[in-house]
Protein backbone atom coordinates (compact mmCIF):
# COMPACT_ATOMS: atom_id res chain seq x y z
CA UNK A 1 0.00 0.00 0.00
CA UNK A 2 1.19 3.38 -1.09
CA UNK A 3 2.64 5.35 2.02
CA UNK A 4 0.77 8.75 0.67
CA UNK A 5 -2.52 9.00 -0.92
CA UNK A 6 -4.03 12.41 -3.23
CA UNK A 7 -7.16 13.87 -3.13
CA UNK A 8 -9.04 17.24 -5.43
CA UNK A 9 -9.83 19.81 -3.85
CA UNK A 10 -11.65 22.60 -5.02
CA UNK A 11 -12.67 26.32 -4.02
CA UNK A 12 -14.38 26.33 -7.59
CA UNK A 13 -14.79 24.83 -11.32
CA UNK A 14 -11.64 27.41 -12.16
CA UNK A 15 -9.68 26.24 -8.86
CA UNK A 16 -8.87 22.64 -8.39
CA UNK A 17 -6.47 21.70 -6.52
CA UNK A 18 -3.95 18.06 -6.19
CA UNK A 19 -3.06 17.66 -2.49
CA UNK A 20 -0.31 14.80 -1.67
CA UNK A 21 -1.25 13.63 2.13
CA UNK A 22 0.39 10.99 4.29
CA UNK A 23 -2.17 8.54 5.18
CA UNK A 24 -3.19 8.12 8.62
CA UNK A 25 -1.83 5.12 10.59
CA UNK A 26 -4.86 4.33 13.24
CA UNK A 27 -8.34 3.68 11.74
CA UNK A 28 -10.79 6.69 13.06
CA UNK A 29 -12.55 4.34 14.39
CA UNK A 30 -13.56 0.36 15.09
CA UNK A 31 -16.21 0.57 12.34
CA UNK A 32 -14.47 2.72 9.62
CA UNK A 33 -13.16 1.08 6.43
CA UNK A 34 -9.75 2.05 4.47
CA UNK A 35 -10.61 1.58 1.02
CA UNK A 36 -8.44 2.63 -2.03
CA UNK A 37 -10.53 3.62 -4.69
CA UNK A 38 -10.54 2.26 -8.41
CA UNK A 39 -13.11 4.93 -10.27
CA UNK A 40 -15.20 7.97 -9.90
CA UNK A 41 -17.80 9.01 -12.25
CA UNK A 42 -17.83 12.90 -13.31
CA UNK A 43 -21.36 13.08 -13.07
CA UNK A 44 -24.04 16.39 -13.68
CA UNK A 45 -24.60 16.60 -9.42
CA UNK A 46 -20.43 16.89 -9.01
CA UNK A 47 -20.34 19.85 -11.97
CA UNK A 48 -23.20 21.19 -9.41
CA UNK A 49 -21.25 21.11 -6.74
CA UNK A 50 -18.25 22.82 -8.18
CA UNK A 51 -20.20 25.34 -8.79
CA UNK A 52 -21.93 25.70 -5.76
CA UNK A 53 -25.60 25.06 -6.39
CA UNK A 54 -25.97 21.73 -4.99
CA UNK A 55 -27.69 21.43 -1.60
CA UNK A 56 -26.18 18.96 -0.09
CA UNK A 57 -22.45 19.61 0.61
CA UNK A 58 -19.16 17.75 0.82
CA UNK A 59 -18.63 16.30 3.97
CA UNK A 60 -14.63 15.73 3.64
CA UNK A 61 -12.09 18.53 3.95
CA UNK A 62 -8.18 18.72 3.42
CA UNK A 63 -6.34 21.34 3.94
CA UNK A 64 -9.30 23.32 4.90
CA UNK A 65 -11.10 22.91 1.16
CA UNK A 66 -13.95 20.40 0.31
CA UNK A 67 -13.24 17.14 -1.45
CA UNK A 68 -15.41 17.15 -4.49
CA UNK A 69 -16.74 12.98 -5.79
CA UNK A 70 -20.51 11.63 -5.00
CA UNK A 71 -19.95 8.50 -6.63
CA UNK A 72 -17.27 5.62 -6.70
CA UNK A 73 -15.70 2.01 -6.69
CA UNK A 74 -12.86 1.26 -4.46
CA UNK A 75 -11.42 -1.71 -2.95
CA UNK A 76 -11.22 -2.42 0.32
CA UNK A 77 -7.98 -2.22 1.79
CA UNK A 78 -8.24 -3.21 5.86
CA UNK A 79 -11.50 -2.72 8.07
CA UNK A 80 -11.50 -1.35 11.93
CA UNK A 81 -12.56 -4.30 14.77
CA UNK A 82 -15.93 -4.30 14.21
CA UNK A 83 -16.45 -4.19 10.73
CA UNK A 84 -17.96 -8.15 9.77
CA UNK A 85 -19.96 -7.32 6.60
CA UNK A 86 -16.51 -6.38 4.40
CA UNK A 87 -13.10 -8.49 4.02
CA UNK A 88 -9.95 -6.92 2.27
CA UNK A 89 -10.08 -7.19 -1.48
CA UNK A 90 -13.83 -6.28 -1.65
CA UNK A 91 -15.05 -4.05 -3.86
CA UNK A 92 -17.45 -1.58 -2.57
CA UNK A 93 -19.37 1.71 -3.68
CA UNK A 94 -20.28 5.14 -1.72
CA UNK A 95 -24.31 4.81 -0.66
CA UNK A 96 -24.57 8.77 0.00
CA UNK A 97 -23.34 11.67 -1.56
CA UNK A 98 -20.66 14.42 -0.16
CA UNK A 99 -18.29 11.44 0.56
CA UNK A 100 -15.57 13.18 -1.44
CA UNK A 101 -14.36 10.01 -4.19
CA UNK A 102 -11.85 12.17 -5.99
CA UNK A 103 -9.03 10.92 -3.72
CA UNK A 104 -7.30 7.78 -4.02
CA UNK A 105 -7.52 7.07 -0.59
CA UNK A 106 -10.08 7.13 2.53
CA UNK A 107 -11.08 5.62 5.80
CA UNK A 108 -15.07 5.11 5.38
CA UNK A 109 -17.69 4.30 8.00
CA UNK A 110 -18.87 0.71 6.83
CA UNK A 111 -22.59 1.46 7.04
CA UNK A 112 -22.30 4.31 4.16
CA UNK A 113 -20.91 1.41 1.79
CA UNK A 114 -22.44 -1.47 -0.47
CA UNK A 115 -20.59 -4.03 -1.50
CA UNK A 116 -20.58 -5.17 -5.59
CA UNK A 117 -18.83 -7.73 -7.97
CA UNK A 118 -15.40 -7.40 -8.06
CA UNK A 119 -15.90 -9.40 -11.44
CA UNK A 120 -17.40 -6.07 -12.74
CA UNK A 121 -15.20 -3.73 -14.92
CA UNK A 122 -14.85 -0.46 -11.55
CA UNK A 123 -15.76 2.11 -14.86
CA UNK A 124 -19.19 0.03 -14.50
CA UNK A 125 -19.69 -0.67 -11.26
CA UNK A 126 -18.86 3.39 -10.55
CA UNK A 127 -22.19 4.50 -12.52
CA UNK A 128 -24.41 1.71 -10.91
CA UNK A 129 -25.85 3.77 -7.98
CA UNK A 130 -26.19 7.47 -9.98
CA UNK A 131 -26.69 5.48 -13.17
CA UNK A 132 -28.44 2.57 -13.69
CA UNK A 133 -30.11 2.84 -10.01
CA UNK A 134 -31.83 6.16 -11.04
CA UNK A 135 -33.05 4.36 -14.04
CA UNK A 136 -34.72 1.62 -12.37
CA UNK A 137 -36.33 4.02 -9.96
CA UNK A 138 -37.85 6.32 -12.65
CA UNK A 139 -39.80 3.08 -13.98
CA UNK A 140 -40.39 0.89 -11.28
CA UNK A 141 -42.04 3.94 -9.32
CA UNK A 142 -44.20 4.78 -13.09
CA UNK A 143 -44.76 2.12 -15.14
CA UNK A 144 -46.46 -0.27 -13.00
CA UNK A 145 -49.87 0.80 -14.45
CA UNK A 146 -48.21 0.17 -18.45
CA UNK A 147 -49.11 -2.52 -20.86
CA UNK A 148 -47.10 -4.22 -23.20
CA UNK A 149 -46.83 -2.68 -25.88
CA UNK A 150 -46.93 1.38 -24.19
CA UNK A 151 -44.53 3.96 -25.23
CA UNK A 152 -42.59 6.08 -22.92
CA UNK A 153 -40.05 8.86 -24.26
CA UNK A 154 -37.37 10.52 -22.35
CA UNK A 155 -34.73 13.12 -23.31
CA UNK A 156 -31.05 13.52 -23.00
CA UNK A 157 -30.83 9.74 -24.50
CA UNK A 158 -27.11 10.15 -25.48
CA UNK A 159 -26.70 9.83 -22.04
CA UNK A 160 -26.27 6.80 -19.16
CA UNK A 161 -29.47 6.94 -17.59
CA UNK A 162 -31.64 6.80 -20.99
CA UNK A 163 -29.10 4.16 -22.00
CA UNK A 164 -30.16 1.74 -19.12
CA UNK A 165 -33.68 3.34 -19.21
CA UNK A 166 -34.50 2.15 -22.65
CA UNK A 167 -32.91 -1.36 -21.85
CA UNK A 168 -35.00 -1.83 -18.54
CA UNK A 169 -38.13 -0.36 -20.01
CA UNK A 170 -37.68 -2.92 -22.85
CA UNK A 171 -37.35 -5.81 -20.46
CA UNK A 172 -41.04 -4.78 -19.61
CA UNK A 173 -42.39 -4.56 -23.20
CA UNK A 174 -42.71 -1.03 -23.34
CA UNK A 175 -41.79 0.68 -26.63
CA UNK A 176 -39.41 3.62 -26.44
CA UNK A 177 -39.12 7.07 -27.83
CA UNK A 178 -35.31 8.71 -27.66
CA UNK A 179 -34.94 12.33 -27.66
CA UNK A 180 -31.61 13.30 -28.60
CA UNK A 181 -30.07 16.99 -29.12
CA UNK A 182 -29.47 17.99 -32.23
CA UNK A 183 -26.38 17.24 -34.14
CA UNK A 184 -23.86 19.01 -35.12
CA UNK A 185 -23.88 20.44 -31.59
CA UNK A 186 -22.30 23.86 -31.25
CA UNK A 187 -19.77 22.33 -29.08
CA UNK A 188 -18.15 20.39 -32.31
CA UNK A 189 -20.01 17.09 -31.97
CA UNK A 190 -18.88 15.31 -34.76
CA UNK A 191 -21.58 12.14 -34.71
CA UNK A 192 -24.31 12.70 -37.48
CA UNK A 193 -27.73 12.20 -36.56
CA UNK A 194 -27.98 8.67 -38.43
CA UNK A 195 -25.18 7.28 -36.70
CA UNK A 196 -26.73 8.20 -33.28
CA UNK A 197 -29.86 7.35 -34.27
CA UNK A 198 -28.22 3.71 -35.50
CA UNK A 199 -26.29 3.18 -32.14
CA UNK A 200 -29.29 4.28 -29.87
CA UNK A 201 -31.63 1.31 -32.09
CA UNK A 202 -28.76 -1.29 -31.22
CA UNK A 203 -29.66 -0.99 -27.62
CA UNK A 204 -33.05 -1.07 -27.78
CA UNK A 205 -35.03 2.33 -28.87
CA UNK A 206 -37.70 1.82 -30.91
CA UNK A 207 -37.40 5.64 -32.30
CA UNK A 208 -35.14 8.27 -31.88
CA UNK A 209 -36.02 12.08 -32.87
CA UNK A 210 -33.88 15.19 -32.82
CA UNK A 211 -35.27 17.99 -30.38
CA UNK A 212 -35.44 20.14 -32.68
CA UNK A 213 -37.88 18.45 -35.01
CA UNK A 214 -39.73 17.99 -31.56
CA UNK A 215 -40.29 21.27 -30.71
CA UNK A 216 -40.89 22.21 -34.48
CA UNK A 217 -43.60 19.85 -34.39
CA UNK A 218 -42.26 18.33 -37.60
CA UNK A 219 -42.75 15.06 -36.41
CA UNK A 220 -46.09 14.92 -35.21
CA UNK A 221 -47.58 12.30 -37.80
CA UNK A 222 -45.38 10.09 -35.77
CA UNK A 223 -47.43 10.28 -32.48
CA UNK A 224 -50.91 9.95 -33.72
CA UNK A 225 -51.18 6.32 -33.01
CA UNK A 226 -49.43 5.87 -30.17
CA UNK A 227 -50.10 5.32 -26.27
CA UNK A 228 -47.40 7.60 -24.84
CA UNK A 229 -48.15 7.27 -21.54
CA UNK A 230 -44.73 8.28 -19.66
CA UNK A 231 -42.27 10.89 -20.47
CA UNK A 232 -38.90 11.11 -18.76
CA UNK A 233 -36.99 14.65 -19.21
CA UNK A 234 -33.54 15.19 -18.36
CA UNK A 235 -33.33 18.31 -20.25
CA UNK A 236 -36.74 21.15 -19.32
CA UNK A 237 -37.79 23.84 -21.19
CA UNK A 238 -38.69 24.00 -24.31
CA UNK A 239 -37.72 19.97 -25.15
CA UNK A 240 -39.95 18.98 -21.80
CA UNK A 241 -42.48 20.78 -23.12
CA UNK A 242 -42.49 19.11 -26.62
CA UNK A 243 -42.25 15.99 -24.68
CA UNK A 244 -45.26 16.86 -22.64
CA UNK A 245 -46.92 17.88 -25.72
CA UNK A 246 -47.65 14.39 -27.58
CA UNK A 247 -48.25 12.50 -24.05
CA UNK A 248 -51.37 10.55 -24.73
CA UNK A 249 -54.12 10.93 -22.31
CA UNK A 250 -53.67 9.56 -19.09
CA UNK A 251 -49.90 10.09 -18.98
CA UNK A 252 -47.06 10.81 -16.64
CA UNK A 253 -44.59 13.82 -17.13
CA UNK A 254 -41.93 13.07 -14.90
CA UNK A 255 -38.84 15.32 -14.65
CA UNK A 256 -35.31 14.22 -13.45
CA UNK A 257 -32.74 16.50 -14.81
CA UNK A 258 -32.00 20.25 -15.88
CA UNK A 259 -29.81 20.38 -18.82
CA UNK A 260 -31.17 23.17 -20.47
CA UNK A 261 -30.88 25.72 -17.71
CA UNK A 262 -31.94 24.71 -13.75
CA UNK A 263 -35.13 24.04 -11.68
CA UNK A 264 -35.89 27.90 -12.15
CA UNK A 265 -36.17 27.51 -16.39
CA UNK A 266 -39.57 28.17 -17.64
CA UNK A 267 -41.46 25.16 -18.72
CA UNK A 268 -45.01 26.05 -20.12
CA UNK A 269 -48.22 23.60 -19.24
CA UNK A 270 -51.21 24.74 -21.46
CA UNK A 271 -54.48 23.91 -20.09
CA UNK A 272 -54.65 21.21 -22.69
CA UNK A 273 -52.23 18.98 -21.08
CA UNK A 274 -53.87 18.99 -17.94
CA UNK A 275 -57.48 18.88 -18.00
CA UNK A 276 -57.75 17.86 -21.91
CA UNK A 277 -55.09 15.33 -21.54
CA UNK A 278 -55.19 14.49 -17.72
CA UNK A 279 -51.50 14.52 -18.01
CA UNK A 280 -49.64 14.51 -14.22
CA UNK A 281 -46.46 16.53 -13.77
CA UNK A 282 -44.32 15.36 -11.02
CA UNK A 283 -40.31 15.84 -10.00
CA UNK A 284 -38.11 12.55 -9.37
CA UNK A 285 -34.90 12.91 -6.91
CA UNK A 286 -32.10 10.23 -6.50
CA UNK A 287 -31.57 11.31 -3.01
CA UNK A 288 -35.61 10.83 -2.21
CA UNK A 289 -35.67 7.26 -3.86
CA UNK A 290 -33.00 5.93 -2.06
CA UNK A 291 -33.89 7.99 1.62
CA UNK A 292 -37.23 5.10 0.60
CA UNK A 293 -35.21 2.61 -0.08
CA UNK A 294 -33.48 0.61 2.97
CA UNK A 295 -29.43 -0.52 2.79
CA UNK A 296 -30.40 -4.45 2.10
CA UNK A 297 -32.82 -3.34 -0.75
CA UNK A 298 -30.12 -0.95 -1.78
CA UNK A 299 -27.89 -3.78 -1.96
CA UNK A 300 -29.99 -6.06 -3.79
CA UNK A 301 -30.96 -3.51 -6.41
CA UNK A 302 -27.01 -2.99 -6.86
CA UNK A 303 -26.39 -6.87 -7.12
CA UNK A 304 -29.24 -7.37 -9.92
CA UNK A 305 -27.82 -4.82 -11.95
CA UNK A 306 -23.68 -6.30 -11.86
CA UNK A 307 -25.14 -9.56 -13.05
CA UNK A 308 -27.51 -8.02 -15.78
CA UNK A 309 -23.94 -6.68 -17.22
CA UNK A 310 -22.23 -9.31 -16.54
CA UNK A 311 -24.37 -12.04 -17.63
CA UNK A 312 -24.87 -9.17 -20.90
CA UNK A 313 -28.74 -8.87 -20.09
CA UNK A 314 -27.44 -5.10 -19.76
CA UNK A 315 -25.10 -3.33 -22.48
CA UNK A 316 -22.77 -1.11 -20.95
CA UNK A 317 -22.86 2.47 -22.09
CA UNK A 318 -20.46 4.80 -23.83
CA UNK A 319 -17.40 5.73 -21.15
CA UNK A 320 -14.90 8.04 -21.65
CA UNK A 321 -12.01 7.08 -19.39
CA UNK A 322 -9.61 9.62 -17.96
CA UNK A 323 -6.46 8.05 -16.05
CA UNK A 324 -5.11 9.41 -12.40
CA UNK A 325 -1.61 7.63 -12.69
CA UNK A 326 -0.38 9.09 -8.91
CA UNK A 327 3.19 9.01 -10.03
CA UNK A 328 2.34 11.41 -12.91
CA UNK A 329 2.77 15.52 -13.20
CA UNK A 330 -0.27 16.28 -15.04
CA UNK A 331 -3.08 14.50 -13.17
CA UNK A 332 -4.68 17.84 -11.95
CA UNK A 333 -4.51 19.70 -16.07
CA UNK A 334 -6.33 16.32 -16.72
CA UNK A 335 -9.18 16.29 -14.07
CA UNK A 336 -9.34 20.00 -14.68
CA UNK A 337 -9.93 19.37 -18.78
CA UNK A 338 -12.33 16.99 -17.88
CA UNK A 339 -14.46 18.60 -15.48
CA UNK A 340 -14.38 21.68 -18.17
CA UNK A 341 -15.94 19.42 -20.85
CA UNK A 342 -18.60 17.36 -18.41
CA UNK A 343 -19.91 21.22 -17.22
CA UNK A 344 -19.92 22.39 -21.26
CA UNK A 345 -23.93 21.65 -21.87
CA UNK A 346 -23.49 22.00 -25.64
CA UNK A 347 -21.66 18.78 -25.47
CA UNK A 348 -24.19 16.57 -23.11
CA UNK A 349 -24.04 14.29 -26.06
CA UNK A 350 -20.79 12.91 -25.25
CA UNK A 351 -19.75 9.77 -23.48
CA UNK A 352 -19.66 9.77 -19.48
CA UNK A 353 -16.39 10.67 -18.23
CA UNK A 354 -15.34 8.41 -15.31
CA UNK A 355 -11.66 8.67 -13.10
CA UNK A 356 -9.87 5.73 -13.33
CA UNK A 357 -7.03 5.37 -10.54
CA UNK A 358 -3.70 3.89 -11.10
Amino acid sequence: MAATAQAITFENPQSLYLNTLDLPTAAPSTTSVLVEFLAAPINPIDCLVLAGQYPVKPQTFVADLPVPGYDGVARVISTGADVAQFKPGQHVVVKRHGLGTWRTHAYLEAADLLSVEAKLDPSLAAILRMGAAPAFYLLEENSRDLRVGDWIVHSASNGVIAHFLTQLAKLRGLKVMAIVQDTPSSGGATESFESVARRLRAHGADAVIQEGDLTAGRTAPLFADKRIKLALDAVGGVVGEGMASICSSGATFVTYGFLSGTAATPMSVTPGMTWANNVTFKGFRLSRAFANTGHAEQQDLLDWLASMLLDGKLTAPRLQRVVWERNHGNVLEKIQTAVSQASDKSLRGKPKTVIVFQ
